[in-house]
């Protein structure tokens, strides 16, 4: 989760390898910490039997779900949206705003993260910076 978190804001297309009997918890991560993106999951790369699910991150894991995944599990999940990008510097500046007229970190964090669908404790991180 840590790692998906880091890269919450990265436009390009992540790549991760994941154990078969892990790839459903990652998918659940990445439906989570990232939303809905476009997933694809490709089993056994390079062999005859290689298979590829394709569609959310939600999608990808019922589908998967069903099935007994085995073999090496290659992960790509598209990246972040320049229009979240573009949300999120939005936020920071309405963060900023109320940051900088007295409204307190609790209420910066309800009122944003809610609007603008962010983790809770980012903004409120962010808000209680902004109050230093």
């Amino acid at each position: 989760t840590a790692a998906l978190q880091a890269r919450r804001w990265e436009t390009a297309t992540l790549v991760f390898y994941e154990a078969p009997h892990r790839v459903l918890e990652m998918l659940a991560d990445v439906r989570d910490v990232l939303g809905e993106r476009p997933v694809v999951v490709a089993t056994s790369l390079t062999k005859q039997w290689e298979r590829y699910y394709r569609g959310t991150a939600s999608e990808v894991h019922e589908a998967l779900s069903s099935e007994e995944p085995i073999g090496e599990m290659t992960v790509l999940v598209g990246g972040c949206e320049d229009t979240a990008l573009k949300d999120l510097e939005t936020a920071n500046r309405v963060i900023d705003g109320l940051a900088d007229n007295g409204v307190s970190a609790k209420v910066i964090r309800d009122v944003v993260a809610d609007a603008f669908h962010l983790p809770r404790r980012d903004v409120y991180q962010r808000a209680l910076g902004r109050q230093r």
